[in-house]
């Protein structure tokens, strides 16, 4: 259920999935004892069809989503783009810490120097030592 939602909304729709959960559970138990009560047979009957039609529209209508991602999730349920978006982002990312470079051999060290002496974090660091000592 959790994994459905995408990450802005996950607390919501998982505290809403729950609780729709509970009170199904709860509608079903409180509908079994009258339903045995007026006919033996017909409850078992009402409940294997409510149980056929639930299959029919899980295996039409519900997309798979066992192995996928988080953003896959978003583009299977209709909010395309996001995935796209976030593995560029993430690619980024990558690259810019030197990732990318220490994974595929390019020279991680030169790509954080460069980044080091770009945000001038080099020069803060060196004040920092010196206030301290």
């Amino acid at each position: 259920m959790s994994e459905v939602y995408p990450l802005s909304m996950r607390a919501k729709g998982v505290s809403i999935g729950g609780s729709a959960n509970w009170l199904n559970n709860f509608a079903v138990g409180l509908a079994t004892s009258p339903f045995i009560g007026a006919s033996n047979f017909g409850t078992f009957i009402f409940f294997g069809i409510m149980s056929v039609l639930a299959i029919l529209f899980l295996i039409f209508f519900v997309p798979e989503t066992k192995g996928r991602t988080l953003e896959e999730m978003d583009e299977l349920f209709g909010a395309a783009g996001f995935a796209e978006a976030d593995n560029a982002l993430k690619a980024k990312i990558e690259k810019e810490i030197g990732l990318t470079a220490l994974i595929y051999g390019n020279g991680a060290g030169g790509v954080e120097s460069e980044k080091i002496s770009e945000t001038g974090m080099d020069e803060k660091i060196g004040e920092t030592a010196e206030r301290k000592l």
